[in-house]
């Protein structure tokens, strides 16, 4: 999936988890709430995996519905 579209895959699977990353960062180095920065770096993983599985899933299809059709043009070998 990455090959076939790269800045879709970085901006949806791999931005938000250097967002948590930066995030829990701020949170040490500016003495926040832990239970703030945790909670955000949870959603955050979170949406990045169910981003990342409905993506997959929705490349899945594509190459499925494509090798389908790619199939049915090319005479079948007897």
């Amino acid at each position: 999936m990455f090959r076939a579209f790269p800045r879709r895959t970085l901006v949806l699977s791999v931005v938000p988890v250097l967002v948590a990353v930066f995030q829990s960062v701020n949170v040490v180095v500016n003495d926040l709430s832990l239970a703030y920065g945790s909670a955000f770096v949870l959603v955050m993983l979170a949406a990045s995996v169910v981003v990342t599985r409905q993506e997959l899933a929705t490349f899945r299809r594509q190459t499925v519905e494509a090798d389908a059709f790619d199939r049915t043009a090319r005479p079948q070998a007897e």
